[in-house]
């Protein structure tokens, strides 16, 4: 798949996605659920490791979406920069902690994201 596809099943230009690429700006919920069912590799778009089938099939979007939005909430009210590998890992643990409950608890997040950085 071209930079220009994937870009377009995100909504969004092929030059934000190189920004995406660099970690100079970081995707938004709908770029990401935007190339989710589209049927891109989840996994493989945000570690660079192939998950396979079954664990893509088996995340529940509406977590992670709900991840991506509290994590960029509590980055601007904390006012703290997160590197985009250091993200991708913590996006996951995030998801382990949150994924008993299928919530995101905004307290916890940031005590979680205060202690990460």
């Amino acid at each position: 798949m071209s930079q220009t596809e994937l870009a377009g099943f995100g909504g969004v230009a092929k030059q934000t996605l190189i920004s995406y690429e660099k970690g100079s700006r970081r995707p938004d919920v709908e770029f990401l659920t935007g190339v989710a069912e589209a049927g891109v590799d989840f996994a493989y778009l945000v570690s660079g490791k192939r998950a396979g089938a079954r664990v893509v099939a088996d995340v529940d979007w509406q977590l992670l979406g709900a991840i991506f939005a509290g994590l960029e909430e509590a980055c601007r009210t904390l006012n703290i920069r997160i590197k985009a590998e250091k993200r991708s890992e913590l996006i996951r643990v995030l998801y382990v902690h949150f994924a008993a409950d299928r919530a995101v608890n905004t307290d916890e997040l940031h005590r979680i994201l205060s202690l990460a950085v």
